[in-house]
């Protein structure tokens, strides 16, 4: 059962995780984030992992600011972590500050022109909602974001 994997995290370092995706895809973001702390708990070789997971969920919650207190740990310990940049600029622009909007979009372009596969530099940006992409162009958008979606 989910609460053995949980409870025997210690012997299975992947329980928590595969608890939380289980409670993540079905909508149940309260079990899915308790899930994920106990993973950042017992499992430390994974806790970016975890909390990059937490940050997500409070982030669909709408819970900005503790979406970015899990990313600011991420990003401590791994200031390169470009899954967690990406994330931490999503932040940015859903917060509506435009000169903090058009910096976030420059650090996203930037990271996805320093990727090596330009598939990967759109997944990138592609973590973020399209409505948001205020400052990439439309053919840009028709040309690379929906290639990565479809």
């Amino acid at each position: 059962t989910l609460a053995r994997l949980l409870e025997g995290s210690q012997a299975y370092t992947g329980g928590p995780l595969a608890a939380g995706e289980f409670y993540a895809a079905r909508q149940q973001p309260d079990a899915a984030a308790a899930a994920y702390r106990a993973g950042i708990e017992s499992d430390a070789e994974n806790r970016k992992l975890y909390r990059k997971k937490l940050a997500r969920l409070e982030y669909e919650r709408g819970n900005l600011a503790g979406a970015k207190e899990h990313l600011d740990a991420v990003l401590k310990d791994a200031p390169g972590d470009t899954e967690a940049i990406t994330m931490m600029q999503a932040l940015v622009l859903r917060e509506g500050n435009e000169a903090e909007a058009r910096s976030a979009v420059a650090t996203l372009r930037s990271l996805a022109e320093q990727t090596p596969d330009s598939t990967e530099g759109w997944r990138l940006l592609s973590m973020l909602p399209q409505e948001e992409l205020t400052r990439v162009s439309q053919k840009e958008l028709d040309q690379y974001y929906k290639a990565t979606h479809g």
